[in-house]
């Protein structure tokens, strides 16, 4: 069940993502947050809710090998 449209929970953000990169693990989402190359805003009980730009820049990370370090910056710096 979605929370909000345009927000995602942790879970939902992980199935999303194992679609196209299967391999990819909860940890590594949470890694990725405490680097700080996402920041999910928080519900009221604390749950991660993580927007469509935050899911494009997981995509665009594990998808990393095929792209060059500008693709990527644009989502750290932007």
């Amino acid at each position: 069940m979605k929370a909000t449209p345009g927000v995602m929970r942790i879970g939902e953000v992980h199935a999303e993502l194992r679609k196209v990169f299967p391999t990819v693990e909860l940890s590594k989402i949470r890694y990725y947050e405490d680097k700080g190359l996402v920041q999910p805003s928080r519900s009221r009980k604390g749950y991660r809710l993580y927007s469509e730009r935050d899911v494009e820049c997981f995509a665009k990370r594990f998808d990393w090998p095929k792209r060059s370090l500008c693709h990527f910056a644009w989502c750290v710096f932007a």
